[in-house]
């Protein structure tokens, strides 16, 4: 308010041949106090990005969270995180801590109380941080997200294709639960497992998917977090049996 109402009397001196405080005095003090209101109510409008004391009154941060929506795959910056803010008048201001440290490589500024924020790389304790500051100056920071590396996804060795049947099986290593077996065929259409064949060995699990039809296939294994995937380098083939 201090910053308008000085606006204001630099906007009144600019225009000392049309509205003078001398000349003022020369009409009825009512009349002169109206005109005095109009233009500061004009100023305070006029002023981009300003708030005024009944916009803010009452207004409070109620809350500041950062939630995991996907954990980076190995050692590539490729998680996601979310930022949910509450209350508040934005737009917002936002500092971000990585570790502790500020850091300017996370958006600093958010005109909605929602924001995803993508390619995000892992840290170790305590992670990531934001301090959010709104319009009206009320502030608030986020507890601490620690957001851990998921071990990449990797082919074992070659997938097996066990032409009688139309079955293909792959071993895979790495990954978070739950890991996925995704094959393709050349008209997009998509078949599945997450159930592997039996407990893991030496961290190694194998999935099967089961009497595919003669054609050939586009092999992915797929970790939960999401950007951790792997394709493999060719496709397969299940030739028809020959009668």
């Amino acid at each position: 308010m201090n910053v308008q109402f000085g606006l204001a009397k630099r906007f009144l001196s600019l225009y000392r041949p049309i509205v003078s405080f001398d000349h003022m005095y020369k009409i009825d003090s009512i009349k002169s106090q109206k005109l005095l209101l109009t233009i500061l109510s004009l100023v305070v409008i006029l002023l981009p990005g300003s708030f005024t004391w009944a916009q803010c009154k009452g207004v409070k941060l109620v809350q500041v969270n950062l939630s995991e929506l996907d954990r980076p795959c190995g050692a590539t910056p490729s998680g996601k995180i979310a930022l949910d803010i509450k209350g508040g008048l934005a737009p917002y201001q936002l500092t971000w801590k990585i570790n502790g440290v500020v850091t300017a490589a996370l958006p600093q500024t958010s005109e909605k109380g929602k924001l995803e924020i993508e390619n995000i790389k892992g840290t170790s304790l305590p992670g990531y941080t934001v301090s959010v500051k709104d319009a009206c100056g009320n502030q608030m920071t986020s507890a601490p997200l620690n957001l851990r590396n998921a071990p990449a996804i990797q082919f074992v060795s070659d997938p097996v294709v066990r032409q009688p049947n139309g079955n293909i099986i792959v071993e895979l290593i790495g990954g978070v639960t739950p890991r996925t077996l995704l094959v393709t065929d050349s008209k997009g259409q998509v078949y599945e497992q997450q159930i592997p064949m039996g407990p893991p060995v030496n961290g190694k699990f194998k999935y099967e998917i089961k009497n595919l039809p003669p054609e050939s296939y586009e092999i992915v294994i797929q970790s939960a977090a999401k950007n951790c995937t792997q394709k493999w380098k060719e496709k397969v083939v299940i030739t028809e049996l020959e009668h």
